[in-house]
C-alpha cells in the first residue's frame, strides 16, 4: 500500500464528520436542557465532558469507525 492509499484510509469521510459533529451538538443541547431544568450541575457536566471526549477521540482516530453506507 502506498502513502496516498494509507492517508485516504486514515482520513474521515465527510459523512463520518457530520455524524460525529451531530452527536456532539445533540449532547450539548441535552446538557443545556438539563442545566435549565436545574438538575445536578456536576453530574451533567461530567457526563457531557465524557461524551464529547469520546466523540473527539473517534474523530481523531478514524480507523476505529467502520460505518458502511449504501451508495
Amino acid at each position: 500500500m502506498n502513502q496516498t492509499q494509507i492517508n485516504k484510509k486514515q482520513s474521515l469521510s465527510s459523512k463520518h464528520k457530520l455524524i460525529l459533529l451531530g452527536f456532539i451538538l445533540v449532547m450539548t443541547f441535552l446538557y443545556l436542557s438539563a442545566l435549565s431544568k436545574g438538575l445536578n450541575i456536576y453530574k451533567e457536566t461530567f457526563s457531557w465532558l465524557i461524551s464529547c471526549l469520546i466523540l473527539i477521540y473517534l474523530w481523531l482516530r478514524p480507523e476505529l469507525i467502520e460505518l458502511k453506507f449504501k451508495q
